[in-house]
Formats: structure tokens, C-alpha cells, sequence
């Protein structure tokens, strides 16, 4: 009976100790995701009250600029003034709402992308030509090279391609310094089938990035605090930059160091235009 008796004693010990370590496994996984929770929740808020300064930032500024505008109807220069603020800060507010939207479709599952024929050097002049100009107000030198074996038509969905661009391109102006340096490199990586490998490179020589900001760079309302003024952001661009990237069944790298700029590289699969089957 000793040897029985015995034997229980170690089965029912062994299986305490295996419920207390599934008990304790459980209560770190829970302590995990309640500190995720607390992270996401935080994060939210913090967005919610940039949100509410982000917005009644230009709101003030149009509702101020019609107010004057109003009292200088006589007065062509000034009323001039006041309708080009307005339009800034229109477009502006317009790109918080556009943004919150897209997360909303993201997140629940409608963001659909298009699958069709486009002008892939239209694409590319019409984003690098915003890019430059804007460089050129603020004294910074923009380059950009697009490789000759890039083909002429491609096929995929150019708006979203262009906002994944518009952003980094955006982002990469906002954090360069006055007479700094922004480079665009467009190269086909390779065929597979009827598609081929687009690698984009968007590099600047600004402020860069923390390596702690790096592991969380690609999540909703995350933003990277700085010394710079007037940086600011909803915080979702690029949330947005990587959920389109994926949805196009493609790729997001980035290399930064605080002081010395980033570069983004972006790798999206686009097909191969085959104009029979298009109708063209």
C-alpha cells in the first residue's frame, strides 16, 4: 500500500504543480495582453486628443479667414490672402478625415483595391512633381531615378500606390532639414509569371527614427515625439502605408538612425500588361 499511497501522492503533486504552471503561463499571457490593452487604449486617447487639436486647428483658421474675408470683400489682396488659407487648411483637414476613414475600412475588412491598367510614368511625374516642388520652397534637393527597364503600363491600383508614395514622399519632406537631401529610386527587381517585383526607395537625410519608435512604427496612432515644432500628424499614415503594402501582397523595410534620416523600401508585385486582355 506504501508504494500506492506513495505513487498518488506524487501523481496528485505532479499534477498541482502542472496546474499551477498552466495557472501561471495563463496569468502572464493575461498580464500580456492586458498591458497591450493599456498600450492600444493609451495610444487611442493620445490620438484622440491630437485628433481634437488637429481638427479644430484649421476649423479656427476657417472659420477666422471667412470672418476677415467678409469685412474685405473691397479689398482684392487681402481677400485673395484669406481664400488661399482657407484652401490650406480645407486640404488639410480633409487629409485627418481621409485618413481616419481608410483605418476604419482597414480595420473592418471593406478596403478593396482596384486591379487595372495604368500610366505607370504618369504615376511616377505626378508624384515626384508635388515631391519637388514642395522641396524647392523649402531649400531641400530632391533626386529621383527611375530605372529605363521599368515597363510603361503596369497593372494594379494606381491610387493606393500613389498614397503609399504621397505619404512616405510627405513624411520624408516633413522630417528633412532645410537644404537637405531627398532621394526617390524606382527599379524592377524581377519578373515571376505575369508580374514583376517594383521596388520603390524613398531616402532622407532628417532627423530619423529611435530604435524603440522603430518596433512600433507601423501601428495606429503612434507618433515619435521630437524637438521639432509643428511636425505633428494623425499618426495612422503610415499604419495606412503598411496595410495598403500588404494588401498589394508586398513588402515595407526601413533602416533610420536618430540624426543621420531614413529610407524606406517598399517592394509591391504589379502585373504585366497584356493589352488583348484589357480591350485595348
Amino acid at each position: 500500500e506504501h508504494p500506492d499511497q506513495a505513487a498518488g501522492v506524487i501523481a496528485a503533486a505532479t499534477l498541482l504543480l502542472v496546474s499551477a504552471m498552466f495557472a501561471l503561463i495563463y496569468a502572464r499571457q493575461m498580464d500580456r495582453k492586458n498591458a497591450q490593452l493599456r498600450v492600444a487604449n493609451e495610444a487611442k486617447n493620445n490620438f484622440l486628443t491630437r485628433m481634437g487639436h488637429d481638427i479644430r486647428t484649421p476649423m479656427n483658421a476657417i472659420i477666422g479667414m471667412a470672418a476677415i474675408a467678409g469685412m474685405n470683400v473691397g479689398n482684392p489682396e487681402r481677400l485673395s490672402e484669406c481664400l488661399n488659407n482657407i484652401a490650406l487648411s480645407s486640404r488639410f483637414l480633409l487629409s485627418l478625415i481621409n485618413d481616419v476613414l481608410d483605418v476604419a475600412k482597414i480595420e473592418s475588412g471593406k478596403m478593396s483595391l482596384a486591379s487595372e491598367p495604368f500610366d505607370f510614368g504618369e504615376l511616377v511625374s505626378s508624384v515626384s512633381s508635388f515631391t519637388y516642388g514642395s522641396a524647392v520652397a523649402k531649400g531641400i534637393t530632391f533626386n529621383l531615378f527611375a530605372s529605363p527597364l521599368l515597363e510603361k503600363i503596369y497593372v494594379g491600383d494606381p491610387l493606393r500606390i500613389k498614397q503609399v508614395l504621397m505619404n512616405l514622399l510627405s513624411n520624408a519632406l516633413k522630417f528633412a532639414p532645410e537644404k537637405g537631401r531627398i532621394e526617390f529610386n524606382i527599379t524592377p527587381v524581377q519578373k515571376v509569371g505575369h508580374r514583376e517585383l517594383v521596388r520603390f526607395v524613398i531616402s532622407d537625410n532628417g532627423i530619423g527614427m529611435s530604435k524603440s519608435f522603430q518596433e512600433r512604427m507601423f501601428l495606429p496612432f503612434e507618433q515619435e515625439m521630437t524637438d521639432q515644432r509643428g511636425l505633428s500628424g494623425s499618426g495612422l499614415g503610415l499604419a495606412i502605408v503598411r496595410s495598403f503594402v500588404q494588401l498589394m501582397d508586398g513588402t515595407i523595410r526601413v533602416e533610420s538612425e536618430q540624426g543621420k534620416g531614413s529610407s524606406f523600401s517598399v517592394d509591391i508585385p504589379l502585373g504585366l500588361f497584356e493589352g488583348a486582355l484589357y480591350g485595348w
